[in-house]
């Protein structure tokens, strides 16, 4: 990709304006063909929007990856259709339940009664929208390497069928009488369910989805590792101290900066047990690597739903809009740390660019111009000389060495 090209893609997502941004695409059609952008924001009156996000009574959001709840969708084909009229766009808007939420609605689902209570009604209301569809991929990847220990297959199917019922729930009788079953019959979900289990064993086996689902935890797991132990180390240090330790780690050790968790060590430095993603990190406990494993899902979770908005969207030829029903505060809050303010994506050239706002993190730092430093051609180019991440088993296996020493003997 030359130069020119990744710089109008980058000047297209943090355009502050959704109509300069289609002006930009309408005017360098050839240099960006096959491209792809959703922006955040926009201008109402000009590019419609949208909506994404919900909040309900009970506590409980609809939250997306990114930073604002309206979305503007931009390509080739789009942008021509609305310099002449009206382009309508494909959206396959899609939720993903925590285990959490599956477990406040698993007692309403296919209950031949309609005693909901307030809050989780305004919930299933959602669900039933005809443009709304059941997301179980991120509970079923985190649940391959646990398929094949005969003691979690009861807890997995109990989920799975929840997640069966959500996702062929009879809308109609809903709306008629607030009756929350699915069109299939028992003996039908539990085929399905038991089909899903069968083939999740099987994935156990495919090396390249193994691959695709355990490459990017271990890099989030490691990182989160090293950002944690840390704070242990000495969590009274300022926080341009632990963060220049973090940097470096990342740095010289994997060969990698990855924006978004140098984003949330900074706010885990500061706020220490306070940022409520951290707080059950203690020391002495016998289930710190525990924790932070299931953490590390979460931040997996997130990141393959990013990717899987470019690839889902070729695949099914609609814009792919995924977001989490969640009532987890410690979840909300890292989403809200990990959002993106736009993101681009080639199915020719198969990336993705995401835009968070770091330029305000390392403008807030003391001393900023030290951090600066890891974003220059020097520091760019010995990271890719380094390649870390080829030795990450490694890597992880040597920082859990240190985690025993705050671990419970």
């Amino acid at each position: 990709m030359s130069n020119n090209e990744m710089n109008l893609v980058r000047d297209i997502l943090s355009s502050d304006s959704s109509l300069k941004a289609s002006l930009m695409v309408y005017n360098n059609k050839d240099l960006l063909r096959g491209w792809n952008f959703i922006l955040t924001g926009g201008d109402k009156k000009n590019i419609p929007t949208y909506v994404t996000e919900k909040t309900f009574s009970n506590g409980a959001i609809i939250s997306s990856i990114f930073s604002n709840s309206e979305l503007v969708f931009l390509n080739n084909d789009i942008v021509d259709k609305m310099m002449i009229g009206k382009a309508d766009i494909k959206i396959d808007y899609s939720i993903a339940l925590d285990t959490q939420m599956v477990s406040y609605l698993k007692p309403f689902l296919n209950k031949q009664e309609s005693r909901i209570p307030k809050g989780y009604d305004e919930i299933f209301d959602f669900i039933v929208r005809n443009d709304v569809n059941i997301d179980d991929i991120p509970f079923i990847y985190e649940n391959i390497p646990n398929i094949s220990n005969f003691q979690n297959i009861d807890k997995i199917r109990e989920r799975l069928e929840a997640y069966e019922i959500l996702k062929t729930i009879d809308k109609e009788k809903y709306k008629s009488n607030k009756v929350i079953c699915s069109k299939l019959t028992q003996e039908e979900i539990n085929k399905s369910v038991l089909d899903t289990i069968n083939n999740m064993i099987k994935m156990k086996d495919n090396k390249k989805l193994i691959d695709y689902v355990n490459e990017p935890y271990k890099g989030k797991y490691c990182l989160l590792l090293k950002m944690i132990l840390i704070q242990l180390k000495n969590p009274k240090r300022k926080r341009e101290s632990k963060l220049m330790d973090f940097f470096e780690f990342c740095h010289y050790k994997l060969g990698v900066m990855s924006l978004r968790e140098l984003k949330i060590a900074s706010e885990y430095y500061i706020n220490g047990k306070q940022l409520g993603f951290f707080d059950k990190i203690q020391t002495n406990t016998y289930d710190l690597l525990y924790n932070i494993k299931n953490m590390a899902w979460d931040l997996y979770h997130i990141f393959d739903i990013e990717r899987r908005v470019r690839d889902w969207t070729y695949k099914k030829d609609n814009f792919f809009i995924p977001s989490f029903l969640t009532i987890d505060k410690r979840f909300i809050e890292i989403i809200k740390s990990y959002s993106i303010k736009g993101i681009a994506f080639s199915e020719d050239k198969g990336l993705i660019v995401p835009l968070c706002n770091f330029t305000e993190l390392i403008s807030s730092l003391d001393d900023s111009y030290k951090f600066e430093k890891f974003f220059s051609k020097k520091f760019i180019e010995e990271r890719r000389q380094i390649n870390g991440i080829s030795n990450i088993d490694l890597i992880i296996e040597e920082l859990e060495k240190e985690a025993y020493n705050y671990i419970k003997k």
